[in-house]
């Protein structure tokens, strides 16, 4: 039995790609035997016809399995061009995860620069002057003044 293993890198969040490869794979009609969402594997099969669904003989297993941040090794038991196709649509989206992943980024900076940018905070100060008529000459004065300025008095 020939085996394509294929190993791909990315940039992003491996939890969301292993969501996404899930979905794909269950779209695309495939049983998941094993999805550990703790160790990042996943182990899917489908049936190819008759014998595969009595016997086991010609079953479709694909094993994904993310190594390290940014690598996931996609191992499925054979060669054929239907198998590359998948091979090649797994490869897909996971460069549609990295360009993902950067444009959440870009907006994720946009919105801290918006947030980092100095606020200006205008403060308007209201004063009212209380003014009171002088004792000695009658004119208004403020009340915070010891003489008047036009008599002198105290």
């Amino acid at each position: 039995m020939s085996q394509l293993i294929h190993t791909l890198d990315f940039a992003g969040p491996a939890p969301a790609l292993f969501e996404a490869f899930l979905r794909h794979l269950r779209a695309r009609g495939f049983h998941i035997e094993e999805a550990d969402a703790v160790g990042l594997r996943i182990h899917a099969e489908r049936d190819r016809g008759l014998l595969s669904s009595l016997f086991g003989i010609g079953t479709l297993h694909v094993h994904v399995r993310f190594v390290d941040a940014d690598t996931v090794q996609v191992r499925i038991t054979s060669a054929g061009e239907r198998e590359r196709r998948l091979l090649d649509e797994l490869k897909d989206l996971a460069a549609a995860q990295v360009k993902a992943t950067a444009v959440a980024a870009a907006s994720q900076a946009a919105r801290e620069a918006r947030q980092a940018a100095p606020v200006v905070v205008s403060q308007v100060v209201v004063r009212e002057i209380v003014k009171i008529p002088c004792r000695f000459c009658g004119s208004l004065i403020e009340n915070t003044q010891t003489r008047c300025p036009h008599c002198g008095g105290e």
